[in-house]
């Protein structure tokens, strides 16, 4: 039984004693013969005899780790519990409830250890995922020791050392569902990760549920939605669109991966998010005091699509544990998705080092906004030594920034770095970083590569609105659309909800024309259930209250590319008219707020060549072929086009103000 006293101290795994810093104090790190975590498909089909025992441990440990007693702090059910559900108090931490009457050094005003919408919020999950990955390593060893003791795995001495090689070599898998995978489908779940269904075409059961779960006594939590308009004659286009969700659901899954990957691609081009603020969170700061036309794309609205790519939002018809913040960690795809958030991230710190809580963000003119997340605050419930002060020993995001604390690196990283060395074997930082922009705009592809492919292979004419308004600028350049979204996260008291956007619709009028064929992008909050959300997390509460907005963004590019490519036209209902129930929402309960269009003439370059010749190269010596780099996005400023959205709900109007929004 595991002791469910003191502290639990979140240290990362054994560093090998081989292991050797390569980089200065404050550096990109660089650590010689760390281990490295890899793309789970990578993991999962090597045929290198030490990879493929790492995955058998991973699956045989992982499989120990679920059955644990959920009495157990560190049982599968309590880690993923800090997550959300049940809202209990982890490992000694301030628990998710306080007394407001009579609070004590150390409370949350409300409660919960849930950070989204907020500048921690990749941080927060850095020692989260070394938590999991901990608890993974420690049933490692207890599957290798039943081994010696049942089968006597001890009497082979050079297999037992292969096997605790393995385990202490191993790191946790990601999940990179922006890359092309070589799996039969691209872009889709690894086929390690799907379990299909049983001989009669049913969906298999998760199995029974471990003892003492049910003393939790967590109830359902059932998604409320409005009931169907009345069938009037005119409301045929928004019945038809309900009646298509399911036939139409390989059109939105060819339509997700491509916006992921050009999105990633955007996120980490130079200077298409100049802040910390602007990367890290979807917490809206005022515009023209924070966040610029193309400030809007974040890692966290990232990160809340691809929950609801997975979990999905046909509310209907019931949806995942993905789709739900407080159940969403008890899918097991959750750590190797949130994995490869920490690795964005760690990306993103390579490139932009600089960029790391580097100015505060501002409030809005005249309202009180809620104080904005620090470096120094404590990440509770991660508490950083066993047997610590459980208030104040904890986590915090100072001293996770560099990640290799926890002992891991990425294994691109580390093959990039590799070929980034200066002749004493340290990394050479500005070649490192002119290797990672180029390994990022080919491992995921952009508007610029489509454009390419047009141009080269399918002889397709490219409308004028697509191409630039400056004369004479290069082939490797398009005009970029955009729609940037304000939206309030709470408005349905916390719920999650999916904000879709189409093209189409009479100029000037209130409608749209809600074809799947039209559709060309959405905005998922990733909220939590509809019974108590805002109640029980802490973060959720106090924004709501202090009536916190959120932001994201919707590249449109390219699904305007699609469209030339298939030759079709934004589809036009014919024989209906304007819905009757289309009516202004309520200002108070809207979900979207405000949203608008922008666009902008982009350039691609190339740079000179850039030496790839692995360890000892020559400091600042050339080799190879030029690399193409990311576009740079704000070469030319976006500028907004509001003939696109005026007299739309919640749209741009000519006159600079929105449509019933704020």
């Amino acid at each position: 039984m595991t002791d469910n006293s003191g502290t639990y101290g979140i240290k990362g795994l054994p560093r090998p004693k081989d292991a050797v810093t390569r980089h200065p104090d404050g550096g990109i790190p660089y650590i010689e013969n760390l281990p490295v975590r890899y793309e789970i498909s990578v993991l999962a089909s090597s045929t290198d005899p030490l990879l493929r025992k790492q995955w058998t441990l991973f699956v045989l440990a992982l499989e120990k780790f679920k059955m644990k007693p959920v009495s157990e702090k560190l049982s599968y059910f309590q880690v993923a519990g800090i997550h959300g559900y049940p809202e209990g108090a982890w490992d000694n931490a301030p628990p998710p409830k306080q007394d407001l009457k009579n609070p004590k050094k150390g409370d949350q005003p409300y409660g919960g250890y849930c950070n989204h919408n907020g500048l921690n919020f990749p941080t927060w999950h850095r020692p989260y995922m070394a938590l999991f990955e901990q608890c993974v390593w420690d049933n490692m060893d207890d599957v290798i020791n039943h081994w010696v003791e049942e089968h006597k795995l001890d009497q082979d001495k050079a297999e037992l050392a292969l096997w605790n090689e393995a385990k202490d070599t191993w790191r946790m898998q990601y999940w990179d569902w922006a890359r092309q995978q070589s799996y039969n489908e691209d872009f889709a779940y690894p086929q390690v990760l799907v379990q299909g269904p049983d001989e009669d075409g049913n969906p298999r059961a998760f199995g029974d549920m471990l003892k003492g779960k049910r003393d939790y006594n967590i109830e359902d939590d059932p998604v409320k939605h409005n009931p169907a308009p009345p069938r009037d004659k005119e409301d045929v286009a928004w019945i038809r669109q309900k009646a298509q969700a399911k036939t139409n659901k390989d059109f939105y899954l060819k339509w997700n991966p491509g916006t992921l990957a050009d999105s990633v691609n955007r996120m980490f081009s130079p200077k298409y998010n100049t802040t910390w603020g602007q990367f890290a969170s979807t917490k809206w700061t005022y515009e023209g005091y924070g966040n610029s036309m193309n400030g809007f794309l974040s890692l966290e609205y990232i990160h809340n699509n691809v929950h609801n790519i997975v979990g999905g939002s046909d509310f209907a018809t019931g949806v995942g544990h993905m789709s739900d913040v407080p159940v969403a960690a008890f899918d097991p795809i959750f750590w190797l998705h949130h994995t490869q958030i920490d690795r964005l991230l760690s990306i993103w710190q390579c490139l932009y080092p600089k960029l790391w809580w580097d100015q505060k963000e501002p409030t809005r003119p005249g309202e009180v906004n809620v104080p904005d997340d620090t470096e120094d605050d404590y990440l509770y419930p991660f508490h950083d030594k066993d047997n610590g002060g459980p208030v104040t020993d904890v986590w915090i995001a100072r001293k996770c920034r560099d990640w290799t604390v926890f002992n891991y690196q990425y294994d691109d990283l580390m093959d990039l770095s590799q070929k980034a060395l200066n002749a004493k074997g340290n990394l050479d930082e500005p070649r490192f970083q002119k290797l990672l922009q180029a390994y990022i705009h080919n491992t995921y592809p952009c508007t610029e590569h489509l454009l390419r492919d047009i141009k080269d292979n399918r002889h397709v004419h490219i409308p004028a609105g697509l191409t630039p308004d400056v004369p004479n600028i290069d082939d490797n350049s398009w005009k970029d659309y955009i729609i940037n979204v304000r939206y309030d996260r709470y408005a349905l008291g916390g719920q999650s909800y999916t904000i879709n956007f189409y093209l189409g619709g009479p100029t000037d009028e209130a409608v749209t024309h809600f074809e799947p064929q039209n559709f060309v992008g959405s905005v998922y909050t990733f909220g939590g259930g509809s019974r108590k959300t805002l109640d029980s997390c802490a973060n959720c509460k106090t924004q709501a209250d202090a009536g916190v907005l959120s932001c994201a963004q919707v590249p449109l590019t390219i699904q305007l590319l699609h469209h030339t490519i298939d030759c079709t036209q934004v589809t036009v209902l014919r024989g209906v008219g304007q819905p009757n129930h289309v009516v202004a929402p309520k200002v108070r309960t809207s979900e979207l707020q405000t949203f608008s269009v922008a666009a902008a003439d982009i350039s691609v370059s190339e740079s000179p060549a850039v030496s790839t010749n692995g360890t000892n190269g020559t400091n600042g010596s050339a080799g190879g072929a030029p690399v193409t780099l990311p576009p740079v996005y704000n070469a030319q400023p976006y500028e907004a086009l509001p003939e696109i959205t005026n007299n739309k709900y919640f749209g741009l109007q000519h006159d600079g103000t929105y449509m019933g929004g704020r």
